[in-house]
């Protein structure tokens, strides 16, 4: 079987970096909240708003502004704060991700966002290793997966927070879509349907029908 994994809110707590780490670094640089909310309105979130620059902390701070050396003095505290912090990983899912492995998955991490950042939050929670493939994009994943799918010969399954792809792929057979409604960020499938074939709220619960 074949698992695409999403990173983001998924494996890692990046709305927990984000609010309780990243955006309080912002203002301690000085930066107001309606600059911050103005400066994100430059980058793309890939589902809704497919236009748009993809974002990394830096820049956003040349947005916003920042000079050089402020910068770079704010860009080592984020990557400083998210080594010290692994990554964020949520407490499951090394043990489930080696549960997989050891029943012969085939892992591959599905993330959209910029290369650069992607490349550096992943590396940061040290789980690189049991991933098969790694894959950052810029394009819609639902279009991804169906590729994916016409390609390979055996089960898809597809792990993502973002219910606008369970409802893209609702009718595609070929993909097994799983909704991650973690209550930490906010469960955003729980009281409406968004098309995915399961909902869980960890990957422990993965674990119980996937095989």
């Amino acid at each position: 079987m074949r698992i695409y994994l999403d990173l983001d809110n998924t494996l890692i707590a990046t709305y927990t970096f984000y609010q309780d780490y990243y955006r309080p670094l912002l203002i301690a640089g000085g930066s107001t909240e309606r600059e911050i909310e103005k400066s994100y309105t430059f980058f793309t979130n890939g589902v809704t708003r497919a236009s748009g620059e993809l974002f990394t902390p830096r820049r956003q701070m040349e947005i916003l502004g920042w000079r050089d050396s402020v910068r770079e003095e704010a860009l080592n505290k984020v990557e400083n704060i998210l080594r010290e912090k692994r990554g964020f990983i949520f407490p499951e899912v090394v043990s489930a991700l080696t549960e997989l492995k050891q029943r012969g998955a085939y892992l591959v991490v599905l993330t959209f966002g910029h290369p650069e950042l992607q490349k550096q939050k992943l590396i940061a929670s040290g789980m690189g290793h049991f991933f098969d493939e790694v894959i950052i994009t810029n394009e819609n994943k639902a279009n991804l997966l169906r590729a994916a799918a016409a390609e390979v010969k055996e089960k898809i399954f597809f792990v993502d927070d973002r219910s606008q792809y369970m409802t893209e792929l609702q009718n595609d057979d070929a993909i097994v879509t799983v909704h991650m409604s973690r209550p930490e960020i906010g469960a955003e499938c729980l009281d409406k349907k968004c098309g995915a074939k399961h909902e869980i709220q960890n990957l422990n619960e993965l674990l119980a029908f996937i095989h």
